[in-house]
């Protein structure tokens, strides 16, 4: 995953923008913002949880969505 990828999921959700799980096997993920939305590779997910960027807050409709931590707001 390149660095500008990364950020620009970075930027995406400090608009606003939410991660949810949308598969449970196997997992996939969705970033979404708004009325849109787009895949996003697990790897990304990991990477955003491992660095403490994300957290997960709740469970919609049996998804469990992920929002930045507020450290990565600023």
């Amino acid at each position: 995953m390149s660095t500008e990828a990364f950020c620009a999921v970075l930027e995406i959700l400090q608009s606003g923008g939410w991660i949810e799980q949308i598969r449970d096997c196997p997992i996939q993920y969705a970033l979404r913002l708004g009325a849109e939305s787009a895949a996003l590779p697990g790897h990304i997910v990991q990477r955003l949880l491992v660095s403490k960027r994300i957290k997960p807050t709740c469970k919609v409709s049996g998804r469990v969505r992920y929002v930045l931590t507020p450290a990565s707001k600023s």
